[in-house]
């Protein structure tokens, strides 16, 4: 899948990736764990997602808010991407 987001990061990302059981378990952590698994659930999800251009990811949105990189701004574009790629019944 591949596309462009709101702010501006143009994303490609192998749909293997989504069928990954990793992925599968990585995004139940991020959404259904507590403290520090769900942070690590999102970590690896986001790390699966993005593979080799992670940091670029994180440059584009360190660039869009003053050389930081929120972790709402994170997940509000993780969420932009999976929702934007989702089939619509």
């Amino acid at each position: 899948m591949q596309g462009e987001t709101k702010s501006g990061f143009k994303y490609e990302i192998d749909d293997r990736v989504l069928k990954d059981w990793r992925f599968v378990e990585a995004i139940t952590e991020a959404d259904k764990g507590k403290g520090v698994a769900q942070l690590e659930g999102a970590r690896k999800m986001i790390h699966l997602m993005f593979g080799e251009d992670y940091d670029k990811f994180m440059e584009h949105l360190a660039a869009q808010n003053d050389g930081y990189v929120p972790s709402e701004a994170v997940m509000a574009e993780v969420k932009e991407i999976l929702e934007s790629n989702t089939p619509k019944n």
